[in-house]
């Protein structure tokens, strides 16, 4: 187990265990007590909660699915939980770490107690392990309630996530990513020829409407658009395989309009057999999602898809964040390429001795996978022939497993979600609703309700629709990009220069989402 020690947190990591439904997190022995009462243990490896800087704590976003069982080929209904915590019931080592309530995040009615986010009940560090929970169901946002005498299966799923307190934080870059920033030379695809492709340097101190200076322009943001400055949960890794699968397992007979089917190209480990959909490499970040599949994977899971804003709240925190900085608060010169792991991948495979503090996963340009097109140069040189991990995504929180880490080490975000640069790309939604300047964002961040529909598609209202020019893109970087593309403030995939790149199930397409 690595353990990332960062300001006195130690953040947790991936680690396969028979059991996992989410990276690090165990859920078994998953009972109905009564009719509508599920009983299950739950626990979660490295946690963590301090009132020091970073001043925040990981949690484990719960929900339940449940129909009837011999009903293969009917999507699972989602639970709706009792909004009165007295009628669920939790070990001492835990807590609701926020109410389960009806309203969104804006204060709007409706079927929203589609879940528990839960923590550790005090102050500490370290695993919390063979915890009880019992969650009273009140019934299911499709409208069904489970019955006396019927049998169901009953599927309890839980994702980690990290805090990120309400607070303001500095949007953007000084330095506008402008001539060679990068250390490019050629193409403007990294020189943020476009004017609007960097933020101007912009403190974020409230959700009121909000006019954002983007260097050639502005844009006018609504209070309804999450700007990172509110509390929210993020997840701690990127979507997996595994996690993938479960969604996949429990759409019924429309899971084929969410499936890739690209099974051994470029690591992706999900194929579909006579008992449904498997994955090789649970633990390792999946590729492979356009957004349709990612926004219906949280749609489902009743989270939501993050904004520009957000991504970068969650990587900077507060205070001082370097100019041409990574997510774990550093510059270029502490930027460590893997390019080996140690074997077996059963999720404890670390990266080898020969790059031991690897903490970030990117490509740069070589061959046919990556970017050469205009004479663009990767000043620290291209992939080395010898390495072997030019070609896909790696495991969610591979570089949190050596002993003793800290944040530059393992490439930590400021709150503790791992892999924030590198990797596999983050779809956030844009700032901008065209690629250029227009305001009034539509998206005001309601969460999903567990539900798809027909066709296995999100249908929450706000959320961009599928193949909405412009108001999807992709921040952070990826296994296949040049180190560049993993900058925080980088969002040169989140302009009109590349309306498509998230529109298309890519080699390097994934995320993750927030609550």
């Amino acid at each position: 187990m690595k353990k990332v020690f960062l300001l006195l947190v130690f953040f947790a990591l991936a680690q396969h265990s028979g059991v996992v439904l989410a990276n690090a997190v165990t859920v078994g022995s998953v009972t109905r007590t009564g009719t509508s009462t599920v009983e299950f243990t739950l626990g979660w490896q490295n946690s963590w909660m301090v009132s020091g800087a970073p001043g925040n704590h990981d949690a484990v976003w719960v929900f339940v699915k449940f129909r009837p069982c011999e009903a293969n080929g009917i999507p699972f209904s989602h639970a709706l939980l009792s909004t009165t915590l007295a009628d669920h019931s939790l070990s001492p080592g835990l807590a609701f770490a926020t109410p389960i309530t009806t309203t969104d995040r804006l204060g709007n009615a409706g079927n929203h107690n589609t879940g528990a986010m839960i923590r550790r009940s005090t102050l500490g560090v370290g695993d919390i392990t063979g915890q009880t929970v019992t969650l009273s169901i009140v019934g299911a946002t499709d409208g069904t309630t489970l019955q006396a005498g019927v049998d169901y299966d009953i599927r309890v799923y839980a994702i980690e996530m990290v805090w990120v307190p309400q607070a303001a934080y500095l949007a953007g870059d000084l330095t506008a990513f402008k001539g060679n920033t990068f250390g490019v030379v050629g193409s403007d695809r990294f020189r943020g020829n476009a004017q609007n492709r960097s933020i101007n340097l912009t403190s974020i101190n409230s959700e009121a409407a909000l006019n954002l200076p983007i260097h050639g322009g502005s844009v006018t943001l609504l209070a309804g658009y999450p700007k990172g400055f509110a509390a929210f949960y993020c997840m701690k890794y990127e979507v997996s395989a595994g996690q993938y699968v479960d969604f996949l397992n429990a759409l019924g007979s429309v899971a084929a309009f969410r499936f890739a089917s690209a099974f051994g190209l470029f690591r992706n480990t999900i194929t579909v057999g006579p008992q449904g959909y498997v994955s090789t490499e649970p633990n390792r970040a999946n590729n492979y999602m356009d957004e349709a599949d990612l926004l219906s994977y949280l749609d489902w899971a009743a989270l939501r898809p993050m904004t520009e804003l957000e991504y970068e709240k969650v990587c900077k925190g507060v205070g001082y964040f370097p100019e041409g900085g990574f997510a774990w608060g550093a510059d270029v010169n502490n930027l460590s390429q893997l390019l080996h792991l140690t074997t077996p991948e059963n999720g404890t495979e670390l990266a080898d001795a020969s790059n031991a503090n690897a903490n970030c996963h990117y490509r740069g340009f070589s061959g046919s996978y990556g970017i050469s097109s205009g004479g663009e140069l990767n000043v620290r040189g291209p992939l080395p022939a010898n390495a072997d991990l030019g070609s896909g995504p790696v495991g969610c929180g591979l570089f949190a497993r050596n002993a003793n880490e800290t944040r530059l080490t393992s490439g930590a975000a400021y709150y503790g979600a791992m892999e924030m640069s590198g990797n596999i790309y983050e779809l956030v939604i844009n700032i901008t609703t065209d690629g250029g300047f227009v305001g009034n964002h539509p998206y005001t961040g309601v969460w999903g309700d567990g539900q798809l529909n027909a066709l296995a598609l999100y249908d929450q209202p706000n959320w961009p629709t599928e193949n909405t020019t412009g108001l999807f893109g992709v921040r952070g970087g990826s296994w296949l990009e040049h180190w560049g593309a993993a900058l925080v403030t980088a969002r040169f995939f989140c302009t009109q220069a590349e309306p498509g790149f998230a529109m298309t199930r890519v080699l390097d397409g994934g995320g993750r989402g927030v609550r």
